[in-house]
């Protein structure tokens, strides 16, 4: 991504395609007059923290919603884990309510003064927070998945027959993680009919993909299609693979114990993922694989 035109961080996608974006805000509703670009006057607010969405109202609350969305195809394009440390990680973060300005003014609709200049590194910071509560929403309807679809920590069929207690069954299921973890079987679907492995195309990849990137009203597939209509994102699947992981991980010693869906504990997860995509892609063979399974599942959704 470039920085361009003298703007802070330029988006080299267009993320004016969310159903959002074409909302009609509320204050022009009720009014054939076209509205101001800027307007002096602050609209009444919420509450009192400038950081929580809840904090604007009317054409300001647009400009959030209007970020977040290029945020959220940020998330899933770019990068699921960006930092907010410096002034360069913060650029980002302004970037995407500078194009969010641009777009509302682009069609004639105001934002208040008071929010242009008080509240925009505010709204970063929320924009920023925002990160950890997409990534904990996917984490929530992934659990059960992945507790169904790897069975864990026990499938029926992986129970101790006969005279066994308590502590026999957790080890079983401390070891059956174990198992899967090791050299990555978890990834894996069996193989092909020529004796080649399936690697990143689990069932459990699939369901967590759909159910959260495409099959929801406001879904990224559905808000932005385009980027989502030929193939699920390598991004995405990374992304989906390092939340499979921690839902794994979270049956390390026989039996659920949480682990937050953290930055701090999960980036360089999601690296080292992304790392092995990139490997895989360098193969033929099973770089077109992969490709003809994110494409059908892009398909499906």
């Amino acid at each position: 991504m470039a920085r361009t035109g003298g703007r802070p961080y330029d988006l080299h996608y267009d993320c004016s395609m969310g159903d959002r974006m074409g909302e009609t805000a509320p204050e022009e509703k009720h009014s054939g007059k076209r509205s101001k670009r800027h307007t002096s006057k602050p609209y009444s607010k919420q509450t009192t923290d400038p950081t929580l969405q809840s904090f604007y109202e009317g054409s300001d609350l647009r400009l959030v919603k209007t970020a977040i969305d290029c945020l959220i195809l940020y998330l899933s394009l770019e990068q699921p884990f960006p930092k907010f440390v410096d002034n360069a990680h913060k650029a980002v973060f302004n970037g995407f309510i500078q194009e969010a300005i641009q777009r509302l003014s682009a069609e004639n609709v105001s934002v208040t003064q008071d929010t242009l200049n008080k509240h925009l590194p505010d709204i970063g910071k929320l924009l920023y927070s925002t990160t950890s509560t997409w990534r904990g929403s996917l984490k929530k309807l992934a659990v059960p998945i992945v507790k169904a679809r790897y069975q864990l920590p026990l499938g029926d069929h992986e129970m101790p027959q006969g005279g066994h207690n308590s502590q026999d069954v957790v080890d079983l299921g401390a070891r059956k993680v174990e198992v899967l973890l090791k050299d990555d079987l978890y990834i894996r679907d069996g193989r092909d009919a020529e004796g080649h492995t399936n690697n990143y195309t689990h069932p459990a990849f699939r369901e967590i993909i759909l159910s959260f990137f495409y099959s929801d009203a406001h879904s990224p597939a559905r808000n932005f299609n385009s980027y989502f209509n030929e193939k699920v994102p390598d991004v995405v699947l990374g992304l989906v693979i390092t939340v499979v992981r921690n839902c794994i991980d979270e049956y390390k010693y026989g039996h659920r114990s949480n682990i937050p869906f953290s930055a701090s504990s999960y980036a360089r997860t999601y690296q080292a993922v992304m790392h092995g995509l990139g490997q895989l892609r360098k193969n033929a063979l099973h770089s077109s694989k992969l490709t003809t399974a994110l494409s059908l599942w892009a398909a499906q959704g």
